[in-house]
C-alpha cells in the first residue's frame, strides 16, 4: 500500500468519524466551541483570524467568527489560487459577497484585501 493509499484511507476514516460526531452533537457544538474559544483566546482585538465556511459535516464556526469580529478581530477566509499552490487569505465580514472558488468553496471576492492571519481555524480532517 502506498503512502497516498494510506492517506486516503485515514481521511476516509476521519470523515466517517466526523460525520458520526456531527450527528451526535450537531449544532450545539457550534455554541460550545464559540464560548470555549473566546475564553481560551483572550484578547483578539487587532488580530487577523482566518476561518472557513462549513460544509457537509464540518463544525460551523459562524458563531465563533461573529464573536471574534465583535471582539475586534479582522476576519478572513481562505482562497485557493491554484492546484498545489499555497492558500492566500482575504478579509471577509458577515454579509460580504462571496464567489464560488475552487472545489465549490465560497471565497471572498478578488477585491478583498489579502492578509496574513495571526490565528487560523481549520475543520481538521
Amino acid at each position: 500500500m502506498s503512502p497516498d493509499d494510506d492517506k486516503a484511507r485515514v481521511r476516509s476514516e476521519a470523515r466517517a468519524a466526523r460525520r458520526a460526531a456531527f450527528k451526535a452533537i450537531g449544532a450545539a457544538s457550534a455554541s460550545a466551541i464559540a464560548e470555549h474559544a473566546m475564553q481560551s483566546l483572550g484578547s483578539v482585538n487587532g488580530l487577523v483570524v482566518a476561518g472557513y465556511r462549513a460544509s457537509n459535516s464540518e463544525v460551523d464556526v459562524g458563531l465563533l467568527m461573529t464573536a471574534l469580529a465583535d471582539a475586534g478581530a479582522t476576519l478572513a477566509l481562505p482562497v485557493v489560487t491554484g492546484a498545489n499552490q499555497p492558500l492566500i487569505f482575504r478579509t471577509w465580514c458577515d454579509g460580504d459577497e462571496l464567489v464560488e472558488g475552487a472545489y465549490g468553496i465560497d471565497e471572498p471576492c478578488v477585491g478583498s484585501l489579502e492578509v496574513r492571519p495571526d490565528i487560523v481555524l481549520v475543520p481538521l480532517l
